[in-house]
């Protein structure tokens, strides 16, 4: 009723089941580095049925849903029901203000170091892979964030393939980046010099989600995770240096991207239409300091016109398919042409 309301003032595009807290539509993804409380760790296990109810009334409204801060069971819940045709009316779905975890689910437990039971939670540290087989350069080769607040490569291609839309987050951490003066970048182990990732999950997710023990980091090489004093290397060089390294993030996310949708048989042409910029600025972020607000996009937009063509030339799988992509269309596709395209499309 409330959102009928709405609806006969404004157009609404999309909706967020959850956000930092707590939902009695779905669990959401642990998401609030910077608040130390139980109040913002994550206790359910997936899509509730309020939040299947709540699905099929935006559904039947032309709705979309935002898949943004719902947890990973949360999200697998909602495709795979849809795959299975248990809504109707269905709505493509969108990721806002997203980052991409770097890897598929099923071997996302390898880069796992710690996991732990705390304050009746499950607490998770997980290393930053350099994907050192795609002959990245180093020092210098930005890493994921491998939390599931981000998206799996799987939940990529379902996306692009079922004509949803991902907006790439311009928040730091969400990208990836781990400042050496974060809190704990090195995570309990203060010693060490290997930087993780750090999350929450209910111990009822965390279950149903069938990770076996012998799983858990069984692909970490040392050779390959981002420490402490490699990050000092790519930031404390010189500003520019600095300043290319973080916005390098941004490259790699866009590189991901197009490398997934090929993987799994979506073309450049059609991946390039699903993509923008969707930088949370709104928001609670942390941005690099290059690209700290709205006013830096132009700045932003040269950068990837000027570097993203030789970024993936330097890569071994990107440098395969790099032809395919028109990277001045793409830009414009990026900043404007496929947000307006979409937004478009729902009116």
């Amino acid at each position: 009723g409330n959102l009928d309301k709405v609806q006969e003032k404004a157009r609404i595009i999309a909706v967020n089941l959850t956000h930092l807290q707590q939902s009695n539509l779905c669990n959401h993804a642990f998401g609030m580095q910077i608040a130390d409380g139980n109040d913002f760790f994550p206790n359910g296990n997936g899509l509730t049925n309020d939040g299947r109810k709540v699905t099929q009334g935006l559904f039947d409204r032309a709705v979309c849903v935002d898949l943004k801060h719902m947890s990973y069971k949360s999200r697998k819940d909602l495709m795979s029901e849809i795959d299975a045709k248990k809504f109707k009316n269905v709505q493509p779905l969108i990721c806002s203000h997203a980052g991409f975890t770097g890897t598929s689910f099923k071997n996302w437990a390898g880069s796992i170091q710690m996991v732990k039971n705390v304050k009746g939670s499950v607490y998770l540290e997980i290393t930053k892979s350099l994907h050192s087989k795609n002959l990245g350069r180093r020092p210098g080769f930005p890493a994921f964030n491998a939390s599931t607040i981000n998206l799996f490569d799987e939940e990529i291609a379902w996306i692009v393939k079922n004509d949803g839309v991902i907006g790439i987050s311009l928040d730091r951490r969400i990208l990836g980046y781990i400042d050496l003066h974060d809190e704990r970048p090195t995570g309990i182990n203060s010693n060490s010099d290997v930087l993780v990732d750090k999350e929450f999950f209910s111990a009822e997710e965390w279950n149903a989600l069938g990770i076996k023990k012998s799983q858990i980091g069984n692909t970490i090489d040392s050779d390959d995770i981002l420490t402490s004093s490699e990050l000092s290397e790519c930031t404390e060089a010189s500003i520019t240096a600095r300043n290319e390294f973080f916005s390098d993030h941004i490259l790699n996310h866009l590189k991901h991207y197009f490398q997934v949708c090929k993987d799994h048989g979506i073309s450049i042409a059609k991946a390039q239409k699903q993509i923008t910029i969707g930088s949370d600025f709104d928001g609670l972020i942390n941005p690099f300091a290059n690209i700290s607000t709205v006013q830096k996009m132009s700045d932003l937009k040269t950068y990837i016109r000027m570097n993203l063509l030789y970024f993936l030339k330097d890569l071994k799988d990107s440098k395969k398919w790099c032809s395919e992509l028109n990277v001045d269309v793409f830009v414009e596709d990026l900043f404007y042409n496929n947000g307006y395209r979409f937004i478009k499309s729902r009116f």
